[in-house]
């Protein structure tokens, strides 16, 4: 993953720059964004180069159309209409998550040998969020439960291939 913020004129609008590829697979599937933070241009990409609706089947789900199902075909027209859809002002991460009917979807690449990191969540009420991670290149799947038992004081719970509980308290000063 490389991404580059480019600020040359406004500071609340820079240059993208970004390139998010998923490695070590048959075919190198990714997006590369370009435009700026308000008006994102996002194309597919891959290596070797295919036809777009292979390259988004190796991104979202790791294999080509022809080891696909049913199910598979709709995250897959999911996403595109998320990812390559409108061109209004919403950034892609926020028009892939209201495709999906998630609060959050975030991409992060976490260096070394580690890969990238997928994260989507959904605010289930004020109080409770949950959360799914899975990651790119090693067999890593978090589901995270986090509830805001008093007004500073969150518990956490997370299963998957690490499992923990954790309470966090937070404050904040001026």
């Amino acid at each position: 993953m490389r991404g580059n913020l480019i600020f040359s004129g406004p500071i609340d609008n820079p240059a993208l720059d970004i390139n998010a590829v998923r490695k070590n697979l048959a075919v190198e599937a990714g997006v590369q964004i370009s435009g700026t933070a308000l008006a994102p241009q996002a194309r597919l990409v891959s290596t070797p180069n295919v036809p777009d609706t292979e390259k988004l089947s190796w991104l979202v789900l790791g294999h080509g159309l022809a080891a696909s199902n049913k199910s598979d075909y709709g995250l897959l027209t999911s996403a595109a209409a998320g990812l390559l859809g409108s061109s209004d002002s919403a950034s892609i991460q926020s028009r892939i998550a209201a495709t999906l009917g998630v609060d959050e979807i975030g991409v992060s690449g976490l260096g070394g040998d580690k890969g990238g990191l997928l994260t989507v969540g959904k605010q289930i009420s004020s109080r409770l969020r949950v959360s799914l991670e899975q990651g790119f290149t090693r067999a890593a799947t978090l589901l995270k439960v986090r509830y805001n038992i008093y007004q500073r004081v969150d518990l956490q719970v997370q299963t998957g291939t690490e499992t923990a509980v954790d309470i966090f308290y937070t404050f904040s000063f001026d």
